[in-house]
């Protein structure tokens, strides 16, 4: 999904490049001779960046949202959805930007494989060695939800 988000940065950043260029790499209008003009260049130059950026980050948000809502319309699916128990086998501490997450590793059961999967875990609501019931999807098993104890 990282990549997907950084891809799509990457892609908006060379299209705004690309269509808005010609505004943003002008010729410098010195500020000494035309007062007006050097004004008119900055903001316009501040209003094509500040759109373009807010372009990028504003489809990230719909590729994580999107994502976001896929994976409940699938769990919400009782055609394609399986209850099964799943241990947990570690609690993991991990460094991010905004400090340490705690996330908590699971083996389940899924269509006759084992899956190991990381959940986050900040809240502590899932303890080392203890069983819990989730729901899991038989079409995309690693998209799954713990519901129970």
């Amino acid at each position: 999904m990282y990549i997907l988000i950084i891809s799509l940065l990457i892609g908006w950043s060379m299209v705004g490049i690309a269509l808005a260029g010609k505004y943003l790499f002008d010729k410098d209008i010195p500020f000494k001779t035309d007062r007006l003009g050097k004004i008119k260049q900055l903001v316009r130059k501040w209003l094509i960046s500040i759109l373009q950026v807010s372009f990028m980050f504003g489809n990230g948000y719909v590729v994580i949202v999107a994502e976001h809502a896929r994976e409940m319309d699938i769990l919400s699916n009782k055609k394609v959805t399986v209850s099964t128990t799943a241990l947990v086998t570690d609690i993991v501490v991990t460094q991010g930007r905004s400090g340490s997450h705690l996330r908590a590793q699971i083996k389940y059961i899924a269509n006759g494989k084992v899956i190991l999967k990381e959940t986050p875990n900040d809240d502590g609501r899932l303890k080392k060695g203890r069983t819990y019931i989730l729901k899991y999807s038989t079409t995309y098993p690693e998209i799954f939800d713990i519901y129970r104890k």
